[in-house]
């Protein structure tokens, strides 16, 4: 969330959206995305957007040029939160369908080899 502040401030000490600072957010969002659970990552994306939506607007910011930075944003945001929820699926799934060494022996039933 101090990222994101700070980003944020970079933004508006800048000269709001239209300066070039507003990309700073796409590898906050990138990794928050991947690190945090989905629900935290779209409340951290939405108060993104909607910092975005107020400041474009209001710094009279082509609505072209919003929209396509807002879609982008959310993109990034979708995108790298699907990844991270396939990602954790196929790596339970791999972890439940690896073998043992000893599967299928009853505990006390091992026997040394060559005997």
């Amino acid at each position: 969330m101090a990222d994101l502040a700070a980003i944020s401030g970079l933004v508006l000490m800048q000269g709001g959206l239209t300066s070039k600072a507003y990309v700073f957010y796409y590898p906050a969002i990138l990794v928050y995305s991947l690190v945090f659970p989905t629900g935290v990552s779209a409340a951290l994306t939405a108060s993104v957007l909607a910092f975005v939506i107020t400041r474009g607007i209001g710094d009279g910011l082509d609505e072209r040029i919003l929209a396509a930075r807002l879609l982008t944003l959310a993109a990034t945001a979708e995108l790298c939160s699907a990844f991270s929820i396939r990602k954790n699926q196929s790596s339970r799934i791999l972890d439940s369908n690896v073998p043992t060494p000893f599967a299928g022996i009853a505990p006390g039933k091992l026997r040394p080899l060559g005997k």
